[in-house]
């Protein structure tokens, strides 16, 4: 757990960043259940968070295998408020597993390991920031990373 209190000064006005969240607490739990495999939760929320909302056009889909999505568009401005808006809890857990084998290959003992991890398990649905409409003011939130594989992969030790 940690808590700080960021505050930056641009001229008169003083914010609080938005890679300051004033609450942040992290929980790992790795249990393995065999001698080659593991299975880890790691959990991460964080409090407090500020941004500053955008203004103007911009298009945001956060990288996920999903749908192949991964884009950041448009030419936004920042809104009237450093720091004044509030997207609200971060929440995350991530699912891990992973299983290896050991191979005697070419007179040496070598691993063979197979692993993946699942992101925002419980498709929480977080807030990186807000695009205010310039025309008529409605707010639309930017959404982070969503239910998805994170990682899959194959390793070999020798």
């Amino acid at each position: 757990y940690v808590f700080e209190q960021v505050e930056q000064s641009v001229g008169a006005t003083t914010y609080r960043p938005s890679w300051a969240p004033r609450h942040r607490a992290q929980l790992g739990l790795v249990v393995h259940p065999t001698a080659t495999l593991s299975l880890r939760l790691a959990g991460t929320g964080m409090w407090g968070r500020r941004a500053t909302a955008l203004v103007g056009p911009v298009e945001w889909e956060a990288c996920n295998l999903g749908d192949g999505g991964c884009e950041l568009a448009g030419l936004p401005v920042h809104g009237a408020e450093l720091g004044g808006a509030r997207p609200g809890r971060y929440l995350r857990a991530d699912l891990g597993i992973r299983k290896h084998w050991h191979v005697v290959a070419g007179g040496r003992d070598s691993t063979v390991g197979l692993y993946g991890t699942v992101s925002n398990l419980f498709g929480h649905a977080n807030v990186l920031n807000w695009v205010v409409d310039p025309a008529d003011g409605t707010a639309t939130s930017i959404d982070m990373l969503p239910l998805s594989p994170l990682v899959v992969g194959i390793e070999w030790l020798f």
